[in-house]
C-alpha cells in the first residue's frame, strides 16, 4: 500500500503503528500484560532488559495529526514512544499503576524483538513523543474509568 501511495504521489504520512493503548484490546502483548497484571497472575518476560516501545497511546497519535498539517511527499514512518525503557520497566510501571499483586519473572530466553525507530518522524516534523511513563500512566486511567477498576 505504501509503495502505491507513493507511485500515485499521494501527499501525506503512513504511521507504522505498533499496539495501540485503548481499551479492551487483548491481542497484543501489551494487553496481555495488563489482564494478567489486572489478574495478580505471575508473568514470565522475554527479553526483559532490551529496550522496548512496542506500543502508543492514541492520544499522541491524534496530537500528530493536529501539530502537522501538511506533507511535500509520500512518508512512511514509525510512529512509537521514546524507547528509553526496558520490558521490565515498562512492565514495572503497569504494575504499580495498576496496584497489582503479580510476580515479575525475569526470562533467559531471547525471544524475537523489534523496536520502533521513530527518528525519521521527529526529523522530518518536529513531533514530540509522549515519554513511555506518560503514555502508560495514561492508558491505565483510560482502563480505570472504563472497566471493572474503578
Amino acid at each position: 500500500g505504501e509503495r502505491y501511495a507513493m507511485l500515485k504521489g499521494v501527499f501525506g504520512y503512513s504511521l507504522r503503528l505498533p499496539a495501540l493503548l485503548c481499551l479492551n484490546n487483548r491481542s497484543n502483548l501489551m494487553g496481555r500484560i495488563v489482564e494478567r497484571l489486572i489478574k495478580g497472575e505471575s508473568i514470565l518476560l522475554t527479553n526483559p532488559d532490551l529496550p522496548f516501545n512496542s506500543y502508543v497511546d492514541p492520544e499522541d497519535i491524534s496530537e500528530f495529526v493536529d501539530f502537522y498539517n501538511g506533507c511535500k511527499s509520500f512518508q512512511a514512518v514509525n510512529f512509537a514512544v521514546n524507547p528509553s525503557l526496558t520490558l521490565y520497566e515498562t512492565v514495572c510501571i503497569l504494575k504499580e499503576l495498576l496496584l497489582s499483586s503479580s510476580i515479575i519473572s525475569k526470562g533467559h530466553e531471547n525471544g524475537m524483538h523489534r523496536v520502533y525507530h521513530t527518528d525519521k518522524l521527529k526529523h522530518l516534523t518536529g513531533f514530540e513523543f509522549s515519554q513511555p511513563e506518560c503514555a502508560l500512566e495514561r492508558w491505565v486511567n483510560r482502563i480505570r474509568m472504563n472497566t471493572e477498576l474503578k
